[in-house]
């Protein structure tokens, strides 16, 4: 099962898109490597992170685009990030976010599982609590575009709560729409009975999906063992060199991995510098060449 499949099914659907008016469904560039770091100050109550990301090339986001207008409008994202934009492309799709953008206040036509005050109320306690403290833009060992960003959360405690709720408002609703669906022949993540009645029984509970503290960032997911073997393939498979950098990236930055009384906890230690970090190394795309000719010699500096 690649990795894609997996974040197409019940939680890594539904779940990640109550983000809904916080995430943005595509990016205008993609890149080759990114160096991610959480930190959490519990004295202050907030998050600081900090994002390299290196060897940015342009993507069309719909059929017909021209190449000038694709890298016209990739160059315009990155210079808005390099002026302070709050815009966070981190890994891959669907941590992709624009808290700046200019959205409708109602919920999105295909979520209609969460009231449109709902969502508006999610994102405005993002849109009060993210501060871009430095970003800029320059060029990397490669010659390619490269962005590197300072982002501080403040009340992190009540933004973590406010994702625990929302995650849990779409795993219920997705759980309704799976047992209406039908199944396809080979058993996917979360499919089975045993599986739906677990995290039924994890959300009745108050179960916290997401925990972090000074020591540690802790994901827990009601899980079966099967469920657990469908997810670790799905992160260390190697059809897609690009999928796999991911389940690397993810995978790499694990200290524990344990199931107990059906919930899988997903442990992320602080290393050293009191900082959690993720790094991901994807593969050097020819594209990103043109991105950067897109900039004249004032806007990029070699770092």
């Amino acid at each position: 099962m690649s990795l894609a499949s997996t974040l197409r099914t019940v939680t890594g659907r539904t779940a990640l898109a109550g983000l809904a008016l916080v995430a943005t469904a595509c990016s205008e560039y993609e890149f080759a490597e990114q160096d991610l770091s959480v930190q959490h100050l519990a004295e202050t109550d907030q998050v600081i992170l900090e994002i390299d990301t290196r060897g940015l090339f342009a993507t069309k986001l719909k059929w017909g685009e021209s190449p000038k207008f694709i890298l016209e409008r990739a160059r315009d994202r990155v210079r808005r990030m390099a002026t302070g934009e709050r815009y966070l492309h981190l890994l891959t799709f669907p941590l992709i976010f624009d808290l700046d953008a200019d959205v409708s206040e109602s919920a999105p036509e295909e979520e209609p599982w969460i009231a449109p005050e709902a969502l508006v109320e999610f994102r405005n306690i993002f849109l009060k609590n993210v501060h871009v403290d430095a970003s800029s833009a320059y060029l990397d060992a490669e010659g390619e575009v490269a962005v590197t960003q300072s982002v501080r959360l403040e009340e992190a405690t009540a933004c973590i709560a406010a994702i625990n709720a929302l995650i849990t408002s779409g795993v219920r609703d997705a759980l309704k729409q799976s047992d209406l669906a039908p199944k396809d022949d080979v058993l996917q993540l979360f499919e089975s009975k045993r599986s739906r009645d677990n995290l039924r029984a994890f959300m009745d509970a108050g179960g916290d999906w997401l925990t972090l503290s000074e020591e540690q960032l802790a994901i827990r997911i009601p899980m079966t063992p099967a469920d657990v073997a469908i997810l670790i393939k799905g992160l260390a498979g190697d059809e897609d060199g690009n999928a796999k950098a991911l389940g690397t990236a993810l995978l790499g930055g694990l200290d524990e991995l344990v199931l107990d009384n059906g919930v899988a906890l997903f442990r992320f230690p602080v290393e050293k510098d009191g900082a959690i970090h993720w790094r991901y190394r994807g593969e050097r795309n020819p594209a990103a060449k043109k991105l950067a000719a897109a900039f004249n010699d004032a806007e990029l500096k070699p770092q």
